[in-house]
């Protein structure tokens, strides 16, 4: 036979809810009462919804210890809730805490607390009785009710869910209207760009224009210069042969006259020296064209990865890639764009060729951020060696950077994250203690709350439960409504045994987690418990 009564307690009272549950089945009207009728097995938690729904009336009995018991507070509020008949059983001089009398202000007390308990309980059995008797109504009136009720909810359903289409109708409106704007916007930041390009360009393409010119002259004054100095020579040669013709004859033997054959020389040494100079010049102005354009869609592949768009930014590194092949830090920024898809393996694989191009690469704050950003990439795609080694680079490699910029706590909470899932959790907290003495205020996730949150499970995961509740206490410190550091200090709390401060957390936790699977892992802990236990 299913039960009709609920018996709600606490267990401080159990003499009493058993004294009232025999009374009431001596009369016929069967009773459910924890922890006698909780199937072995089942979930408690799971046990106590089941039974509070199938009950016609609620008897509270009401006490010091009831009135603030958390579990209690909770059967009377879903009896409530589900509009279940509540009868207070009051067997103490006690006012209603804030939270019972929001349940039970409008509800009739039986007070209890004098004379005999058989006095008191022969009148809580005719209130019960009454209570029944108007529950068995026939059931034609209860089916016309109910199908009243179902036909106002049909109706409001629908009422919802046409409100619902037009408020989607409306939104999607609105977003593509938004989504017009963006494109346009776009479109006028790319077309602003490319004119910012091809202004550079043409001042590149007059630059060297400028530059052709001014070669050009300098070339044309070194020869000029160099055939005026050459006719002066001839002059003054010229100038000699004559002198000594005019000579008088002395017969003295001497050697002949070397054949000048200098001048002709010298002027193909010139002509080859010209054309050495012209082919200079037009070789530093392909390159330097070259390099200038490249620059450009680095830059505009830059000013892209900031706004967050990061296909297009791929495609402007594309570019200065394919101009020059060895441009170390378009690879680098390339990878971050990357890695910010998500795409990690092509991240890897750009902040690679960066390295190899370029171990001196020159991004901010020098090339360990190279071995930072591929460490990260490792991280994330779940390879956690590869990503320790990088991370561990990063910081050989500039250890004076880690004392003065303080963003370097960053290496030491990944690299933290890295140990601790390798299981290596000594090293995982001097890592994560290393990031918070950089920066005792680190952002990562929520905030520096998960810094301390992970540090705590590592000192969890080595049996230091002292040590994991003080880190536990400082997440709190910095965020009171984290629920996951609630769950993790009951567990902590749990394993010395202290089952009150654990109850407490875990209760915590179900108020403020919107996880659906944290709510149900504090539910299955706390019914690990008696109730009011």
């Amino acid at each position: 036979m299913p039960h009709e009564v609920f018996i709600c307690y606490a267990s401080r009272d159990k003499a009493v809810a058993e004294a009232v549950c025999s009374a009431l089945e001596l009369s016929h009207i069967k009773c459910w009462i924890a922890p006698r009728d909780v199937l072995p097995g089942m979930e408690w938690a799971e046990a106590i919804v089941d039974a509070l729904d199938e009950s016609h009336v609620l008897v509270l009995v009401l006490s010091s210890s009831s009135n603030t018991s958390p579990q209690v507070i909770r059967e009377v509020g879903r009896a409530a809730g589900k509009g279940i008949p509540i009868i207070p059983l009051r067997i103490d001089d006690v006012t209603p805490s804030k939270a019972m009398d929001f349940f039970v202000s409008s509800h009739h007390f039986l007070d209890a607390q004098t004379g005999p308990l058989k006095k008191h309980l022969k009148r809580l059995i005719d209130t019960v009785q009454q209570i029944l008797a108007r529950k068995r109504a026939p059931q034609e009136a209860i089916a016309v009710a109910e199908a009243e009720e179902k036909a106002k909810r049909e109706a409001e359903e629908a009422r919802k869910a046409k409100e619902a289409e037009e408020r989607a109708e409306r939104e999607a409106e609105l977003a593509a209207k938004e989504r017009e704007k963006r494109e346009a916007r776009e479109a006028k930041e790319r077309a602003k760009r490319e004119a910012e390009e091809a202004r550079k360009a043409k001042e590149a393409e007059e630059r060297a224009e400028r530059e052709a010119e001014l070669a050009a002259r300098e070339r044309e004054k070194r020869e000029a210069k160099e055939a005026k100095e050459r006719a002066r020579k001839e002059a003054e040669e010229a100038r000699r042969a004559k002198e000594a013709e005019e000579k008088p004859p002395v017969f003295v033997e001497r050697p002949a006259r070397p054949v000048k054959v200098g001048v002709p020389l010298l002027k193909r040494r010139w002509l080859w020296a010209g054309a050495a100079a012209v082919l200079v010049v037009l070789v530093f102005l392909f390159v330097f064209v070259l390099r200038e354009t490249a620059e450009q869609h680095y830059n505009a592949g830059l000013a892209l990865l900031e706004e967050g768009q990061y296909e297009q930014a791929i495609l402007e590194f594309d570019e200065a890639i394919e101009l020059d092949a060895a441009y170390a830090v378009a690879y680098h920024s390339r990878g971050l764009a990357y890695s910010n898809q998500g795409d990690y393996a092509q991240a890897i694989a750009d902040l690679t060729n960066a390295l190899e191009l370029d171990p001196t690469i020159e991004v901010d704050p020098g090339y360990a951020h190279a071995y930072y950003d591929r460490g990260l990439a490792h991280s994330n795609a779940g390879d956690y060696d590869l990503a320790f080694a990088d991370l561990t680079s990063a910081l050989e490699l500039d250890p004076t950077i880690e004392v003065e910029d303080p963003r370097y706590a960053h290496v030491y909470y990944d690299r933290g994250l890295t140990c601790s899932n390798r299981g290596q959790y000594d090293q995982a907290i001097a890592a994560l203690t290393s990031a918070l003495e950089l920066n005792p205020f680190i952002e990562v996730g929520i905030g520096y709350a998960r810094a301390y949150l992970m540090r705590g499970n590592d000192y969890y995961n080595q049996g230091k439960y002292d040590l994991a509740i003080a880190d536990y206490n400082k997440a709190l410190e910095a965020n009171p409504s984290y629920a996951w550091a609630y769950y993790n200090r009951g567990l902590a709390y749990k394993q010395l045994g202290l089952r009150d401060e654990a109850r407490a957390d875990f209760e915590r936790c179900i108020e403020l987690s919107w996880d659906s699977s944290l709510t149900q892992q504090a539910l299955e802990q706390l019914g690990a418990w008696p109730v009011g236990g």
